[in-house]
């Protein structure tokens, strides 16, 4: 069992990593042969990128893709910046807010699009979207910017902020037709998930929150692209920040016990049958995400690595009857 267990994780890593490895060539003769790599490229499987970052022209984007191809990924997740505090038409995020509409940013839209024609150009065809930071409507009618901060669960604002999540991820699934992964939201069981008023949730509550956000995200992503699949936001190790002489300092700490843990209380959850919180109640995994996934900083050794991704996958295995054919990114 264990052997398909690691079979099974090798694989979709080839497919969904968030970080590549390199096997680094100690022959410094190899390092000065014009246009060879320095590195065995057969350990190098995918990248997480922001690739838009710092407001790129096409030739930025272009050279950032090379650099890609030369350490050899396949594959990406691409960080996609769905909304942004600053709103104006040359912001670095797909939505912005327009006489209180949601309208797409044809200028971050354009750029998306030649990104995506430029990676499948050279060979980096495995594409999934990590989608963050989004709107909400609020009971006054106004939308509002959420980054790490949500409303109260169960409020008048938490249910439109749904009603908008899923709006919002139906946007962009129908937007980008060749991605057909998408990842709803990022480590969203850590210490920055808060509600408005900077109070920190409790475990149990955001995993109520992460089960109807994947719900309701989900649902956007089918209603935008049937053929498209929901990537559970990856789960982190205990994630906090300090700030410190005025700047801010991001942690991430504890161990693969609390990505374990959290994953057993979204299929607890689920099993109850009394979620999602707003919309119609289901027991079915697949009507929250289609491909599990997880995020894993503290393995300092390879056996240690493959040590804790089995402890965390033997949490789905405890939960086979509701959990069959999922996949796995890491």
């Amino acid at each position: 069992m264990k052997k398909n267990v690691l079979s099974i994780i090798l694989t979709f890593i080839l497919i969904f990593s968030f970080c590549f490895f390199v096997g680094c060539n100690s022959n410094k003769n190899d390092d000065n042969k014009k246009g060879q790599p320095a590195y065995d490229q057969s350990h190098a499987f995918g990248i997480g990128e922001t690739l838009l970052y710092d407001n790129p022209t096409e030739e930025d984007i272009e050279k950032r893709v090379m650099l890609m191809k030369d350490v050899g990924a396949k594959s990406i997740r691409f960080w996609f910046r769905n909304g942004r505090r600053e709103n104006n038409a040359d912001a670095e995020s797909f939505i912005r807010i327009e006489n209180n509409q949601l309208v797409i940013n044809e200028k971050y839209k354009n750029k998306v699009k030649y990104s995506i024609q430029k990676l499948i150009e050279n060979g980096i065809d495995k594409i999934i979207f990590d989608v963050y930071y989004m709107y909400g409507k609020t009971s006054n009618g106004e939308y509002i910017y959420y980054e790490t901060n949500f409303p109260e669960i169960g409020s008048a604002d938490y249910i439109l902020y749904m009603q908008s999540i899923e709006e919002q991820f139906k946007t962009i699934a129908e937007t980008f037709p060749e991605i057909t992964y998408f990842e709803m939201g990022n480590e969203m069981n850590g210490e920055f998930t808060k509600l408005n008023n900077d109070t920190k949730f409790s475990n149990a509550d955001k995993a109520t929150l992460v089960l109807d956000f994947s719900y309701h995200a989900l649902k956007g992503i089918k209603a935008g692209n049937p053929n498209a699949k929901g990537v559970l936001n990856g789960l982190a190790e205990c994630t906090f920040e300090y700030r410190e002489n005025n700047q801010k300092y991001i942690l991430r700490s504890g161990s693969h016990s609390y990505i374990a843990s959290f994953l057993n209380l979204l299929y607890s959850n689920i099993e109850s049958g009394k979620f999602p919180t707003v919309g119609e109640k289901t027991t079915k995994i697949e009507d929250f995400f289609e491909v599990l996934a997880w995020h894993l900083y503290s393995a300092d050794t390879l056996d240690k690595w493959i040590q804790y991704n089995n402890f965390i996958y033997d949490i789905r295995l405890k939960h086979l009857t509701i959990s069959k054919n999922r996949c796995i990114s890491l």
